[in-house]
């Protein structure tokens, strides 16, 4: 369902050439890409079953609600920042085990050398691949990674001057080849369309009939439709309203009986969510003329560039 309506060709063309070509032992970090898209929700991805050979393992590292960059990042490598995420949700969350990464990275700081990505790696793949002879392709997915642009002015533990974002990058190079030939990197940026008001109906539905709704008495329910209208088909903010449902129980016999005091329970827990994962008010606080203009665009529908100056400022 999250993949509704969206063209994944490209996308998949720039993950088949870099799994591809990772067979080949004389190719440099030019025949790869780091694949870049914008405005999707996130997607708990598996191989096809045809896939047989080698072994893929994929991990959701969300700079937001899943390790957040911290004080204590300030002055790590980008290396072991990597390190340290990926270890975590490899080895502590995938276990289910009750560990914050605030705690989690508190208890690993005495040990931050056996943190590098490189090692953390081979970690990993002794506990997939002990004693087989396989080649292991990792599918690394970060969320969120704005927050990474936003932490680069506090960020002291660089190598060089390029940018921890940059860096993250040049991690992850030498390990995406065999050669060093070239120091360049290459970004493939991948667009990802809004949903339309038909796809936000069909995905709600799927997930209503999940929640024991299977005649649709939520589309009765006026006000929750304006709602599902009101996310402006983003993906991610219909995921943050389905997050927000399924954890109350009894939402959908309580929203078909009219019983549901809907806009103090969904509408304020989407609000209050949005603010603490995207820090809105501190935003709205410091650019308060840009803010009011944003709201100015959005209320009339009018279209804004990449380019469009919101204020003097």
């Amino acid at each position: 369902m999250s993949l509704k309506e969206r063209d994944t060709n490209k996308a998949l063309k720039i993950f088949n050439i870099n799994v591809t070509k990772s067979f080949d032992l004389f190719n440099s970090n030019s025949s790869f890409n780091f694949l870049v898209c914008s405005g999707a929700a996130r997607i708990d991805w598996s191989p096809p079953s045809s896939w047989e050979k080698p072994e893929y393992h994929y991990l959701l590292l969300d700079f937001i609600t899943g390790s957040r960059l911290c004080d204590l990042d300030i002055n790590l490598t980008a290396s072991i920042i990597l390190g340290l995420r990926i270890a975590y949700h490899y080895f502590v969350r995938r276990d289910g085990r009750i560990m914050s990464f605030e705690a989690f990275q508190v208890r690993a700081y005495d040990f931050l050398k056996h943190f590098r990505i490189n090692v953390v790696l081979k970690s990993i793949r002794n506990h997939l691949l002990s004693g087989l002879n396989k080649k292991l392709i990792l599918v690394f997915h970060i969320d969120e990674f704005q927050e990474i642009f936003a932490f680069e002015n506090s960020w002291k533990g660089g190598l060089s001057r390029k940018g921890l974002f940059k860096e993250m990058l040049c991690a992850l190079r030498p390990l995406m080849m065999k050669s060093e030939t070239t120091n360049r990197l290459f970004l493939r940026v991948c667009q990802v369309s809004f949903l339309s008001n038909k796809s936000i109906i069909e995905i709600f539905d799927y997930f209503a009939k999940k929640g024991g709704d299977k005649e649709k008495h939520w589309m009765c329910n006026t006000k929750f439709l304006q709602l599902l209208y009101d996310i402006s088909r983003l993906p991610r903010a219909l995921e943050t309203i389905l997050d927000k449902c399924f954890k109350r129980d009894g939402f959908f016999p309580k929203l078909k009986d009219k019983n549901f005091t809907f806009f103090d329970n969904i509408f304020y827990a989407v609000i209050n969510n949005l603010i603490r994962t995207y820090k809105l008010d501190n935003f709205i606080m410091k650019n308060r003329k840009s803010s009011c203009q944003l709201l100015y665009y959005c209320t009339g529908v009018i279209p804004v560039q990449l380019n469009t100056k919101l204020d003097s400022e």
